[in-house]
Parts: C-alpha cells; sequence; structure tokens
C-alpha cells in the first residue's frame, strides 16, 4: 500500500504548483513572487521552488503541461469511444469534443478551475496564432480532431478553415475564462447552460458558410488558395 502513496518530494511539487496556480488565479501571473507562493505553499525553504521546477518560469511550465495532458488523456477517450461506435461524428460531437475535456476538468477540480482563470485568457488575448499554440502540445488524439473538424465544415476551403479555427479557439478560451471567475462556475443547471450555449455558438461559427461579401474580399487581396 505505501508504495501507491505519492513521495515526499511529489506532494511538496503538487503543493507548490496548486498554490501557485491558484495565486495566478486571484492576482495574476506577473502580480505573484516566488515569495508568496512558498508562503502559500507552506515551504520555508525558498530553494524548494528552484530544486522541482528550475525556477519561476519553470513552474509555470510545468502547470501548463499537467492541464495539456489532462485535457489530451480525456480528448483521447471521447475519440476513442467515437471511432468504436463506427460512424462519422457530426459537427455538434466534434465540437462536444473540442471543448468539453477542458469544461469536465475545470469541473472536477480547483486546481483546474484556478488554472483556467489563470490563464484562459493567454489565447484569447495573445498575439501568437491560437492555432500555433494549440499544435506545440497538440498529440494523435489533437490531430485527429483537427481533420475531422476541417472536414466537417461545409464547403470552406483551407484558408477560410484555419481561420475559422483560430477564432473558434479564441472564442472558447474566452468564454471559458470568463465563466471561470464566476460564483456558479462549473457547477449545475446555469455551468450546463453555459455549456450548451458554447456548443451552440461554436457550431453555429464552423457550420457557416463563407459569405459572397467575404469571398469577394479574399480575391480582392489575393487570399484564395492560401
Amino acid at each position: 500500500m505505501n508504495s501507491l502513496r505519492p513521495s515526499r518530494g511529489e506532494v511538496t511539487r503538487q503543493a507548490l504548483l496548486r498554490a501557485a496556480v491558484h495565486l495566478f488565479a486571484e492576482q495574476g501571473v506577473e502580480n505573484t513572487t516566488v515569495r508568496d507562493i512558498l508562503a502559500a505553499a507552506g515551504q520555508k525553504n525558498e530553494s524548494a521552488l528552484h530544486y522541482h521546477f528550475g525556477g519561476y518560469q519553470g513552474l509555470i511550465e510545468a502547470a501548463q503541461k499537467q492541464w495539456n495532458d489532462a485535457v489530451r488523456i480525456r480528448r483521447g477517450e471521447m475519440l476513442a469511444a467515437w471511432q468504436s461506435a463506427g460512424e462519422a461524428p457530426c459537427l455538434r460531437t466534434l465540437c462536444r469534443i473540442m471543448v468539453q475535456p477542458a469544461f469536465e476538468l475545470a469541473a472536477s477540480d480547483t486546481y483546474h478551475r484556478d488554472f483556467v482563470r489563470a490563464f484562459g485568457h493567454a489565447m484569447a488575448l495573445g498575439t501568437e496564432p491560437a492555432l500555433r499554440l494549440a499544435r506545440r502540445t497538440e498529440d494523435e488524439s489533437g490531430r485527429t480532431l483537427g481533420n475531422a473538424l476541417r472536414a466537417a465544415m461545409p464547403g470552406l476551403d483551407a484558408f477560410a478553415s484555419r481561420h475559422r479555427l483560430e477564432i473558434a479557439l479564441r472564442m472558447c478560451a474566452a468564454a471559458m475564462h470568463h465563466h471561470a471567475g464566476q460564483r456558479s462556475a462549473f457547477r449545475g443547471k446555469p455551468a450546463q447552460i453555459f455549456l450548451l450555449g458554447l456548443l451552440d455558438a461554436l457550431e453555429a461559427l464552423l457550420a457557416a458558410p463563407e459569405s459572397g461579401e467575404t469571398r469577394a474580399a479574399r480575391s480582392a487581396s489575393g487570399m484564395t488558395h492560401q
């Protein structure tokens, strides 16, 4: 039984992660110091953070990796269930696979809820393309989902589908970040209505045909086959 218990080092590591992410959510990454994190984690040794993460940036990267790994696992489970059914998924099912893993994680644990509050705006507001950020941590399940989404968008060429997915990622990140700050976040009927409304908006965004006005603007700009 003892072998199943986390080591003392792992307990300390997780305590630092949870303390840091909670502080990031409450006061922002830029306003949180190493001393703040150590105090919140109950650590007196100022070298603890450097020992476990190599420094402040290493801690942030560890928190992001932990989140990304958890999302990938749940997304992979949902994709496996779809593939075992042997039917091509509709666009709404693909939208659900896109957003529900993150929603379920945030609903399951205050740490993950704090993570959405702390970092959810980064993809929504960042200057780097959201698709590029997503591809940095993409695994086979992410590539499968992306390909299925592009195939399910009716009548959109490669340029238009990339543009829609870019907007979709930013929209979902902004919506989840805002929801995470609400008193009823990820709990009860309000959370379920939020999720369904987000799916409605995402499905509508990805299903809408490209207008003649947009096609004309792209043609005039030379963006017809990019």
